[in-house]
């Protein structure tokens, strides 16, 4: 992994985020110690000036992949029109599901990378067993019904919901401002979903990501 002047910089924003979170209950600071570390390597990847935009992106996409369950996130955007898909279907959604919520995500990485990202709260629900990493950076839905590069606001709070699965913890869920980022997207899929079918909606989700493979956000 890359040294010198970028460690001191990833230490230094860990150690920064050490004092900024609350949480008094041992669940809530354990999915914090685990988190924290991942969003300083990928603020720091999307800040480094000695990488290339293409690899920017490579080793962002493979630390999401690592941390976020994607096909729980796809699953629930789908929600009752998940009985509708054959397994197959359900692995290709899956599989563009993740694309896409990767750009997206990216492309949001991209809006704040030169600003300070600090974790504000952490806690833990003993009744769902997950725990919410609240983080001020970022951006916002802006209550719009489609994703652009207008509709994201700069330093928002977003919520990252974690569980502990096999002795690890795992992003569940991605919040900004209140708004569940499955759901939001699953909005959007019910609505392709109404005119056509799960073979449809996979090659409209596949035609988007496509659409934005050649459109690297960190050039």
């Amino acid at each position: 992994m890359r040294v010198g002047i970028r460690f001191a910089a990833l230490m230094a924003m860990i150690a920064t985020w050490a004092t900024a979170s609350n949480a008094s209950d041992a669940p809530a600071a354990e999915a914090r110690a685990a988190i924290a570390p991942v969003f300083a390597e990928i603020t720091a990847t999307a800040r480094d000036a000695q990488i290339s935009p293409e690899q920017k992106r490579a080793l962002i996409e493979h630390e999401l992949s690592i941390w976020i369950d994607f096909g729980g996130m796809a699953l629930r955007a789908l929600g009752p029109r998940a009985e509708s898909f054959s397994r197959e279907q359900l692995a290709e959604f899956v599989q563009e599901f993740e694309r896409y919520l990767t750009d997206v995500y990216i492309r949001r990485i991209v809006r704040y990378r030169d600003n300070d990202v600090e974790i504000k709260s952490a806690s833990y629900d003993e009744k769902s067993g997950l725990a919410t990493i609240r983080i001020l950076g970022g951006a916002s839905l802006a209550g719009t019904a489609r994703v652009t590069r207008q509709a994201w606001k700069p330093r928002a709070d977003v919520d990252y919901v974690l569980h502990k699965r096999r002795g690890e913890w795992r992003i569940v869920a991605v919040r900004i401002e209140g708004v569940d980022m499955a759901r939001f997207f699953g909005d959007q899929f019910e609505a392709v979903l109404a005119r056509s079918d799960p073979d449809g909606l996979i090659s409209n989700l596949r035609k988007r990501n496509a659409e934005r493979e050649g459109e690297n956000p960190f050039e």
